[in-house]
């Protein structure tokens, strides 16, 4: 059986269970199934090195209600979440949620920081005193609830140093709370989930404009390729797409959710993007996935299945077929 630290990993499932990607039902990476329709690529975009003069802040500045200099553009989140960690001194206290994307923790951790995991949101607050950062999933990821701007606030007030990194990277479907850019919080935000765009890796770090003078002298030279400067422009700029994504985002969530709950699978968890389930035969589950060509990402830690949305009329046909097969769902 596959485990992977991350979705995807589709090559590696076609090698051990057969098939070409093409025969493959991928739900496993909680993207959205549908990317940014982009436009021919100019051939100036492969032959010139990017420039950071070419609007991309302008436009991901009014995107994300900020200043230019309070935006930066990164190489994906993923970069900053490595980054962030090293700009303060070792010796931290960090706090964070169990279960959340492990790479914050990782993080952390490899810059020397201490790390502390609390299993609610009420526990983190309860003891937030006690600690001198915290990272915030929200939606979070696996688990889909999302972090109030109040809890945001009063665990800054708490904090013995005020360290905040919210991950927002699903946030974009729907209207978020309004997360202060103040000193020592940093917003991640990614083209990736919303747009369908995680191939490009674009992604962009909020924060006061000191800060992100700081962070971006973390970087190398041309850290973000043309490419990905070229089509985040027209991805962030067009309005009447956003709406057309968020509304189908929601409507095919609800689908998924129907259908699962139609098959005795309990929702645990719910967001626009994916859905998770703690099945009690959940390894089986998986298996039984896997030889029918379908990738779900498992989460043994807690023995959750989180299942992406389907694309097409024929991923949704391939998914009931094969949950109506399944034998311990019987």
């Amino acid at each position: 059986m596959i485990t992977t630290t991350h979705g995807g990993h589709l090559q590696s499932a076609c090698v051990q269970y057969g098939g070409t990607p093409n025969d493959w039902l991928d739900l496993s990476t909680g993207i959205a199934p549908w990317s940014y329709p982009l436009p021919a690529v100019p051939d100036n975009v492969w032959q010139r090195l990017p420039e950071e003069a070419d609007g991309l802040i302008d436009t991901a500045s009014e995107y994300y209600q900020v200043q230019p200099t309070q935006c930066l553009a990164v190489s994906g989140s993923q970069w900053a979440i490595e980054q962030i960690p090293l700009l303060y001194p070792a010796g931290l206290r960090v706090g964070m949620l169990t279960h959340g994307y492990f790479e914050h923790a990782f993080a952390w951790q490899a810059a020397g920081h201490f790390l502390r995991l609390f299993a609610t949101m009420e526990a983190l607050l309860l003891n937030a005193s006690s600690l001198d950062a915290v990272v915030l999933i929200s939606p979070h990821n696996p688990l889909g609830f999302l972090v109030s701007e109040q809890e945001a606030r009063q665990l800054k007030k708490d904090l013995n140093l005020g360290v905040m990194v919210m991950d927002l990277a699903f946030a974009d479907a729907n209207p978020i709370p309004d997360f202060k850019i103040e000193k020592d919080t940093w917003l991640l935000r990614s083209v990736g989930k919303f747009f369908g765009l995680a191939g490009i890796r674009l992604g962009f770090v909020l924060s006061t404009s000191q800060q992100i003078e700081l962070l971006k002298q973390q970087q190398s030279p041309w850290a973000v390729n043309h490419l990905a400067r070229w089509a985040g422009k027209f991805a962030l700029a067009d309005s009447q797409w956003q709406k057309l994504q968020s509304q189908r985002l929601q409507e095919q969530s609800q689908r998924l959710h129907a259908l699962l709950e139609n098959y005795n699978l309990g929702v645990m968890a719910s967001s626009d993007y994916f859905i998770t389930i703690i099945p009690p035969q959940a390894e089986a589950i998986i298996r039984s996935a896997l030889t029918h060509h379908i990738l779900l990402r498992h989460f043994p830690a807690f023995n959750g299945i989180r299942f992406g949305l389907p694309k097409t009329e024929g991923d949704w046909l391939k998914l009931e077929k094969w949950l109506s097969e399944v034998e311990c769902l019987h």
